[in-house]
């Protein structure tokens, strides 16, 4: 970890930045306002039995209610991180099982067909496994390979296709997705990765695939 760096500091900065431009503004407020808007909607509407349209309404307010407590979920944990630097310790981590435990957890929830390929299980330096357990949480969103590497860094790179990642990390453009630093989950990620002496990028390998890389340094 960069000792020069002042982790508190950092977190006050993290939570500063969700506060100012996302979780009061474009991110809580607008699935509120769905949710709001279409369960007004079905207020009025409602009779009888459910037809086409309502049900499709109703489908939006439960996709907008989960996608809400998502980002108050991130928002509570980037709260805890802020009040709590101390959980930042010089230490071993086991990477291994939490990748797996993960891995094994997103396998029920997606229909994309997960691969691993987990060479040894090395320590990791300066990391709380809260930190890293959200980070990958996350990226996992989107998970398709999950490929650490030994090679002096533990790199997760994380594939998918630049129409579910917009799905994904809800956006307002339709060109593109956020860059990390505009949008509240990636921001976070990025941040802890740089706390703990690693980095976070995506990179746009073609016209429809995006690679999430995740890395961390290797405790010597």
């Amino acid at each position: 970890m960069n000792t020069n760096s002042n982790p508190l500091e950092k977190y006050r900065e993290l939570i500063e930045h969700l506060m100012r431009s996302h979780m009061s503004s474009f991110s809580v407020n607008g699935y509120l306002t769905s949710i709001l808007a279409y369960s007004n909607i079905l207020h009025t509407q409602i009779t009888g039995p459910v037809d086409e349209q309502q049900s499709e309404f109703l489908n939006k307010i439960t996709d907008s209610t989960n996608r809400l407590s998502d980002h108050l979920h991130i928002f509570i944990i980037a709260s805890q991180l802020m009040f709590t630097p101390e959980q930042i310790y010089e230490g071993d981590f086991n990477l291994l099982e939490t990748i797996e435990s993960f891995i094994e957890q997103t396998a029920k929830t997606t229909e994309f067909q997960i691969e691993k390929e987990i060479l040894a299980n090395p320590p990791v330096l300066n990391v709380d496994r809260n930190l890293i357990s959200t980070s990958i949480d996350c990226i996992g969103k989107i998970i398709k390979q999950v490929h650490p590497t030994y090679k002096g860094w533990i790199k997760l790179s994380v594939a998918a296709d630049k129409d579910f990642v917009k799905v994904v990390f809800s956006t307002n453009k339709d060109e593109d997705i956020y860059p990390a630093n505009e949008n509240p989950e990636l921001f976070i990620v990025q941040t802890v990765a740089e706390l703990h002496g690693g980095n976070f990028e995506i990179v746009n390998s073609d016209d429809n695939i995006y690679n999430f890389i995740f890395t961390l340094p290797i405790q010597k």
